[in-house]
């Protein structure tokens, strides 16, 4: 719900659905994201931005991460919430790897989460856009959980605040680096606005 149309798969990357064991343990349909490196590996527009203006943009993402075989490949990859005049740069981005810590990011500041990853994994990514400035109209903070709990949110293991131009959020953005033979399993992408439905299980 609240797509334009279908992802968008970039001329490089591969991306097919095959099934996997999920979060639960059972078996689910995902899709398998390969290929070189990319800026849009995947895009995804949203269907009316403008509703969520303003308001808090949290982004849960279910995924597992295939190492690659030649053993100094990061394995990285990136969500970035954009508009159009931003699809080059990266505003508003949260990080995954293998070989470096998971990253908040915006207006230039980086802030890791402290917390390194392992292969063949299923973990739970949840982003969080927030600190909207009405003035300059536009989002001021990236916040970053891995796993977390439901109820009550906790401190984020990473959270980055800055300028980040990103006046309308129109675009989602899914980067891949270095994946070499690695690949990226995603079960589950999801946007809402609020907290309790970013660590929801249902859909």
């Amino acid at each position: 719900k609240g797509w334009k149309g279908r992802w968008s798969v970039g001329p490089k990357t591969k991306a097919l659905v095959e099934p996997a064991l999920g979060l639960d343990g059972g078996e689910h349909a995902c899709l398998r994201v390969e290929g070189p490196n990319t800026m849009r590996a995947l895009i995804r527009r949203i269907a009316e931005p403008g509703l969520a203006q303003g308001r808090d943009v949290y982004l849960r993402v279910v995924f597992e991460i295939l190492p690659a075989t030649d053993d100094s490949a990061a394995v990285f990859a990136s969500w970035t919430a954009t508009g159009d005049e931003n699809t080059g740069g990266e505003p508003a981005t949260v990080t995954t790897a293998l070989t470096t810590d998971p990253t908040a990011r915006i207006g230039g500041e980086t802030q890791s989460a402290g917390l390194t990853l392992k292969p063949n994994q299923v973990y739970v990514m949840v982003a969080c856009m927030g600190d909207w400035d009405e003035t300059a109209k536009q989002y001021k903070s990236i916040s970053l959980w891995i796993d977390p709990p439901a109820g009550r949110a906790p401190s984020p293991l990473a959270r980055a605040t800055g300028d980040s131009g990103c006046k309308l959020f129109e675009l989602l953005l899914f980067r891949v680096y270095n994946l070499s033979t690695g690949a990226y399993r995603l079960f589950d992408v999801r946007l809402t606005t609020t907290w309790d439905e970013a660590v929801s299980a249902g859909s």
